[in-house]
């Protein structure tokens, strides 16, 4: 979140954020981790970002449940 809201100072431009959007659907654990590794350049995000976010992203994926 950190990073997102210093490339996103306005809460607007961040809700209305297409990444902001896909990465809220990753940790919902919609999309496949395999999927977030090929766009995760695009978010722009530090490297220590990205490990914490795919992190995050994996241990949602192994949790089953229902996904409409």
């Amino acid at each position: 979140m950190r990073e997102f809201r210093a490339a996103y100072p306005d809460e607007r431009d961040f809700m209305n954020s297409t990444a902001a959007a896909r990465l809220n659907g990753y940790l919902d654990g919609y999309g496949s981790v395999e999927n977030l590794q090929t766009e995760l350049d695009s978010y722009g995000l530090s490297p220590e970002g990205r490990k914490k976010l795919l992190g995050l992203v994996k241990r949602r994926n192994l949790v089953p449940g229902c996904r409409l």
